[in-house]
């Protein structure tokens, strides 16, 4: 038994002889006195008990009032013996675990951006497995609609807004190497120049690169790309020719030639033999849409093994 209900036993034991009392007073009293014994019994005192007479109905009041008094008692004495419940805004410290704890003052956290940033000359490293994926992208700028034409008198382009690292970066990443990674672009001395170094595993060796920058009133994009195999582009008898001077890396096993005329885009391969042509015509078996126009520009790519770009070069003809 707990401590509350021999309390409320201890209580009702002491008020017992008035309870018998007022019940025997209430049976013999009137009618007319029954309110105020109700009222009577719930004092404190329990004074002037009057008497009445005995009925059922009175016996079955002065028992409901006698329990509603021993509820009333021990929910008072319940209530007051309990902790008073908290406050519903009210804070407790939290218990944390290693998997909810702030990060340490030593914790290591991944920096590396997931974006290039605007003008940096930076983009993310490649990931593994770069280096098993080939190349072959055409992309070069232009409306979204045909993708493979830049605006006229450039290789690639884009919108005015870009910074020319960026642009420099962007044309080498997508038309030459394929991919967008392991690039900087650094600028040089010449204001239209931006050096792009090109770090595996987007190429097997690092491949350096001199990309030159013009802009217009609406567009900015690449009128030239040098790097170590030198080139040249020669006319016989109307008919534009690529050749290779010097500098082509003996891990080259062709050359890939892409050339624009009027408003196509044409690939080509050869052999990397230096000195020999390579005639900018469409392929046999193709329909030339636009006879009369000259080739706009030229861009090479020299393949080494499993795909991998091994050298580069182009200009506006």
């Amino acid at each position: 038994m707990n401590r509350n209900s021999s309390v409320i036993e201890d209580r009702l034991a002491r008020y017992r002889p008035t309870l018998d009392d007022a019940i025997t007073h209430r049976a013999s009293g009137s009618d007319s006195a029954n309110e105020s014994a109700a009222h009577d019994l719930v004092d404190v005192d329990w004074d002037s008990a009057p008497v009445g007479q005995n009925s059922p109905r009175s016996r079955l009041l002065v028992g409901a009032v006698a329990a509603a008094l021993v509820g009333v008692l021990g929910v008072f004495l319940v209530t007051r013996d309990q902790e008073p419940a908290a406050p519903a805004n009210a804070t407790e410290p939290l218990e944390t675990s290693d998997a909810t704890s702030p990060i340490g003052d030593d914790a290591v956290v991944d920096t590396t951006p997931a974006t290039v940033v605007a003008g940096s000359g930076l983009t993310v490293p490649c990931p593994d497995g770069t280096d098993t994926v080939g190349t072959g992208t055409l992309y070069l700028g232009g409306p979204a609609s045909d993708q493979n034409l830049a605006t006229n008198g450039f290789i690639f382009s884009l919108p005015q807004g870009p910074t020319p690292v960026d642009v420099a970066i962007k044309a080498i990443g997508l038309p030459v190497i394929g991919l967008e990674c392991s690039i900087t672009g650094i600028p040089t001395a010449d204001d239209n120049v931006i050096d792009v170094l090109v770090e595996p595993p987007a190429v097997p060796a690092a491949l350096d690169l001199a990309v030159t920058i013009s802009e217009t009133v609406d567009v900015i994009g690449v009128t030239r790309i040098e790097g170590t195999t030198s080139f040249e582009v020669t006319t016989t008898g109307g008919t534009p020719s690529l050749r290779l001077l010097d500098g082509v890396p003996s891990s080259a096993q062709r050359v890939q030639v892409r050339f624009k005329k009027g408003d196509d885009v044409w690939e080509l391969s050869a052999d990397p033999t230096l000195g020999t042509d390579i005639p900018l015509i469409v392929p046999g078996g193709e329909a030339d849409n636009f006879p009369s126009e000259p080739v706009d520009w030229v861009l090479f790519t020299l393949i080494g093994t499993n795909e991998r770009i091994v050298g580069a070069g182009g200009q506006v003809l």
